[in-house]
């Protein structure tokens, strides 16, 4: 991952621990974005296409499980 897409796990992250499992739901991943990023084409600036965007936040939860169940 390169910095910018780091920076949005951490993000992510802090929610998670703030209020919970939902926030890792792939339903949430566009209001996520805007909240963060403001619009959905200042997200895909920083952290690419929104396929790639999915990909990371897909490809961290399964890290982040995997590590917890391991």
């Amino acid at each position: 991952m390169n910095e910018q897409q780091r920076e949005f796990v951490r993000y992510v992250l802090q929610n998670y621990v703030k209020d919970g499992v939902d926030e890792l739901d792939e339903k949430k991943l566009s209001t996520i974005l805007q909240v963060k990023y403001k619009t959905l084409d200042d997200a895909q600036r920083q952290l690419g296409s929104i396929n790639e965007i999915r990909t990371t936040f897909i490809d961290f939860q399964q890290h982040l499980y995997s590590t917890a169940v391991g």
